[in-house]
């Protein structure tokens, strides 16, 4: 009893039984999910590769037709003056030219912002010019901003009682015509609503008599819009804002960094730099389906950009196990997020990708765009001229759509194949150990209950099970057996021992008797 007492106290202390054994070798079924995530990897690795190599050739292929552009090229030099360029956005409607800033909206974030000359002595965040240019086939669209917001003379603008001694403002416009001279008109900002540019040079030849213009004011200070035929400005034009104050005190704000002094008409104004229609209508033509093109030239303004329509079509974020996938496949492999440099009306495209490529070298870079499933391919070639010199860069922006499809496609299968024989094993190893538990536990049973207290055999432990359980089953009724008939070898012992024991006494007795 001792014996049995110590050994059901060693198995009452079992860390973990033979179902739990059974389960934990069932949890290593997830290593399935596992090497599919890994295959998928690999798979997206190889078609990414392949993509990328594929569309770098095709981005050669296209910057090849813009060798040798003579519109990079005198986008070049004029980009090289000392002067800020003055960037042309365009337009595909005309602007109304009401002094409003409304239907700018587009070009937000995009203006050009020129400070107060060096020579004053007020703070330059005080006065500051905003400048936002756009044209189309027949004009120039200016629209300057002015902000006053911390003077005290803002207090005069908007009163209709205009007098004369208060102070006023004055935005000079100059421009470069074809016959190479420069035109100034001036616009005396008396009171908000319609005001003409006075031409300063009056014996200029070939020169409008007047501008005509319209300027608002705002919480900030105010906004002057206007607009200038494109026949009228030879790729040169320049700003400056005039404050008066009383005690004859003014403060300049100039475009131009450049002395004034400077002999040629183009050092003393900023160069325009505009977007090329024909550069436009062959990138148009050459886009492959959902890609975005841009032509930079060395200083990275952009000459040309196109989109294909299909580019701009947002996918539908519905909830969904792949969409799911996709967010937590992303997360583990950290791709870099969409750079906000790829956007519309950008005037210049500045990343390390163009500089490498501003030296010769192709840049291939895979980004994640945060606001939907899909990722985006960037590849940005140099573009050269006949002497194999770099005159630009061209940009190639395309949307993974295929890949992502593919990469979908494969990921159900890889999901519904484990979900399915995750399951299936699952279930069958749960069928398997419950049977063989249960045979176990009765082979137990049955052998607690086979050898009676007073060592009789009252069952057999024979099993037809043609397996280990069955052969241990009837071993253990072998056992038995030999275990009865021992028994039964010693109950008949003590019988034959009486007999063998009783004959001589009884020998013995008799001649005692005699």
């Amino acid at each position: 009893m001792a014996f049995n007492k110590k050994n059901k106290s060693k198995h009452s202390f079992r860390l973990i039984g033979l179902r739990g054994k059974l389960l934990l070798v069932t949890l290593l079924l997830f290593i399935l999910p596992i090497a599919g995530f890994n295959y998928l990897h690999e798979l997206e690795l190889f078609l990414k590769k392949n993509h990328s190599e594929s569309v770098l050739d095709v981005a050669k292929i296209l910057a090849s037709v813009f060798r040798d552009n003579a519109s990079l090229i005198s986008l070049n030099r004029l980009s090289q003056s000392a002067n800020t360029p003055i960037y042309c956005h365009s337009l595909k409607t005309p602007k109304i030219i009401d002094g409003f800033s409304d239907d700018w909206f587009t070009l937000q974030n995009r203006q050009q912002h020129f400070l107060p000359a060096f020579n004053t002595q007020i703070n330059p965040d005080h006065k500051k010019l905003s400048l936002l240019c756009t044209n189309d086939t027949y004009y120039y669209y200016f629209l300057i901003s002015i902000n006053k917001q911390k003077n005290k003379a803002l207090n005069s603008f908007g009163k209709i009682d205009f007098k004369q001694n208060k102070p006023f403002d004055s935005i000079s416009f100059q421009y470069l015509d074809y016959y190479h001279q420069i035109q100034e008109y001036r616009f005396n900002m008396y009171s908000p609503g319609w005001i003409n540019g006075n031409l300063q040079n009056t014996l200029s030849i070939g020169s409008q008599k007047e501008i005509r213009g319209e300027w608002q004011t705002n919480k900030q200070g105010y906004t002057f819009e206007f607009k200038v035929p494109v026949s009228q400005i030879n790729h040169y034009m320049a700003f400056k804002l005039q404050h008066s104050k009383t005690g004859n005190e003014t403060q300049n704000v100039i475009s131009t960094a450049a002395p004034i002094e400077r002999l040629k008409p183009t050092d003393q104004l900023n160069p325009v730099i505009l977007t090329d229609p024909l550069s436009n209508l062959r990138l148009k033509q050459l886009v492959p389906q959902n890609t975005r093109l841009w032509l930079l030239n060395k200083q990275q303004y952009v000459n040309a950009q196109t989109v294909n329509q299909s580019l701009t079509q947002t996918a539908k974020n519905n909830f969904s196990l792949l969409a799911l996938y996709r967010r937590l496949y992303l997360i583990v492999m950290d791709y870099p997020e969409q750079q906000s440099f790829y956007g519309s009306n950008q005037a210049k495209i500045d990343s390390p990708a163009i500089q490498l490529t501003l030296k010769g070298k192709s840049s291939v870079e895979w980004l994640d765009n945060p606001h939907s499933d899909q990722m985006i391919l960037s590849i940005t070639v140099p573009v050269y001229d006949n002497d194999n010199r770099v005159i630009g860069t061209l940009v190639v922006e395309q949307i993974n759509n295929t890949l992502l499809a593919l990469q979908d496609s494969t990921f159900e299968q890889i999901l519904l194949l484990s979900i399915g024989l995750f399951f299936t094993i699952a279930l069958t190893l749960l069928f398997f150990s419950t049977r063989l538990l249960k045979r176990i536990i009765n082979l137990r049973n049955d052998t607690n209950i086979a050898l009676s207290n007073d060592g009789n055999i009252s069952n057999q432990l024979f099993r037809n099970d043609n397996d280990e359980i069955g052969d241990l089953a009837r071993s253990f009724s072998t056992l038995l057996a030999r275990i009865d008939q021992n028994n039964q070898y010693l109950r008949s012992l003590s019988g034959k021992l009486s007999h063998e024991l009783r004959t001589p006494l009884t020998i013995i007795n008799h001649h005692w008797k005699i």
